[in-house]
């Protein structure tokens, strides 16, 4: 059952960068509706 650990053991600042970047692309799509159509599958793809 270890691996199933591995992903989140070795995420770095690296990762949750990306994670946040993701996370602001949606939400200004969504909630701002600033270019949904642009935003929000470059949010889903960075995550």
């Amino acid at each position: 059952m270890d691996f199933l650990l591995d992903g989140l053991l070795h995420t770095t600042y690296k990762h949750l960068i990306m994670y946040g970047v993701g996370s602001l692309l949606i939400y200004l799509a969504i909630a701002k509706k600033l270019e949904p159509s642009l935003l929000l599958p470059m949010g889903f793809g960075e995550i």
